[in-house]
C-alpha cells in the first residue's frame, strides 16, 4: 500500500495544474500593420490639401519578428506607392499594389492615380484651372513602420518620402449655369513684347520645345495668384533645363528690355 503524503499530494497536483494552464508560444500569430497616408499639397496661399489613407496588415508567429513585419510591410507599401505613381496614367493597380497571400491591404484608394488625383484636388480647389501640388508619402506605426533616429535617441513621428514635387496638372472643364465653361483665347501678341520681368515669381513651368508665350498666358489665366508672367525662350535661362520655359508672377516689378522673353499682364 502507498500512501500519499498531504505535501507531495499537493505538489503532484500543482505539477498537473501548471501543465494545463496556456503558455505562450511562438506558434501564436501577430498581426500587426503600418498606416501609409498620401497627401497632395498644391502650392499657393488658400489652396487645399487632398489626402488618401490606407493600411496594410500582416501576420508572423514569432513575436520576436514582429518589427522585421513592419520593416516588410513598410517596403511593400512603398514599393506599391512609387511604382503606381510611375505607373500613374494606367487604368489600374500596377502588380506591387495587388494584395499578396500574406499581406491584408485595407482600402487601397488607387485604380486610375492620375485622374484620381486630378479630379479631387480640382474638387476640393474650384476655379482653379491649372495646379501644381507636391505629391508626399507619411508612413505612420510602431517601430519597424518608422525607424528611430539614433543620433536624438527618439522615433520619429513618421517616415516622409516626396513621390513628386512640382506635379503640374489641368482641371478638367466644368459646367457653369449649364453651359460650357470655355477658356479665353490668348491675344494676337504679348502686351510686353522682348521683356522680362524680373522677381516676384510664384511658379516655373517647363515648357515644350513647340509651345510657345500663348501657354504661359493661359497658364497665368488659370491661377488664380498669377498677375502677370514672363515666357523664356529655349536656351536663354541657364538653368538645367534648357527647353523654354514659364515664370509666372504676383506681380509686375521692373521691366527690362530683353529678346529673350516675352511677357503680359493679366487683365
Amino acid at each position: 500500500m502507498i500512501t500519499l503524503l498531504p505535501h507531495v499530494f499537493v505538489g503532484i497536483a500543482f505539477c498537473g495544474f501548471i501543465a494545463l494552464m496556456p503558455v505562450p508560444s511562438d506558434a501564436q500569430p501577430y498581426r500587426r500593420s503600418c498606416h501609409f497616408v498620401v497627401e497632395v499639397v498644391p502650392q499657393g496661399a488658400g489652396l487645399e490639401d487632398i489626402l488618401y489613407s490606407f493600411r496594410i496588415y500582416g501576420t508572423t508567429p514569432r513575436y520576436s519578428r514582429v518589427n522585421d513585419l513592419r520593416r516588410v510591410i513598410r517596403d511593400y507599401g512603398t514599393t506599391c506607392l512609387q511604382t503606381h505613381w510611375a505607373n500613374r496614367d494606367a487604368d489600374g493597380a500596377p502588380p506591387e499594389c495587388r494584395e499578396p497571400t500574406h499581406f491584408e491591404m485595407q482600402e487601397y484608394p488607387f485604380t486610375a492615380m492620375a485622374d484620381q488625383i486630378r479630379n479631387d484636388l480640382c474638387d476640393a480647389n474650384p476655379g482653379e484651372l491649372r495646379l501644381t501640388a507636391d505629391v508626399e508619402l507619411f508612413i505612420r506605426g510602431e517601430r519597424g513602420c518608422i525607424e528611430r533616429d539614433e543620433e536624438r535617441g527618439v522615433v520619429d513621428p513618421a517616415r516622409y518620402i516626396v513621390l513628386a514635387p512640382n506635379y503640374q496638372l489641368t482641371c478638367p472643364a466644368r459646367d457653369i449655369g449649364g453651359f460650357e465653361n470655355v477658356e479665353p483665347s490668348p491675344p494676337a501678341a504679348p502686351s510686353h513684347p522682348n521683356t522680362r520681368f524680373p522677381g516676384n515669381d510664384i511658379t516655373l513651368i517647363e515648357l515644350e520645345d513647340a509651345e510657345g508665350w500663348q501657354a504661359c498666358w493661359q497658364a497665368c489665366e488659370e491661377t488664380a495668384a498669377c498677375h502677370a508672367w514672363t515666357f523664356r525662350d529655349a536656351g536663354t535661362s541657364g538653368a538645367r533645363y534648357t527647353g523654354p520655359i514659364c515664370l509666372l508672377k504676383s506681380e509686375v516689378g521692373e521691366m527690362v528690355e530683353d529678346d529673350c522673353c516675352q511677357s503680359g499682364v493679366r487683365g
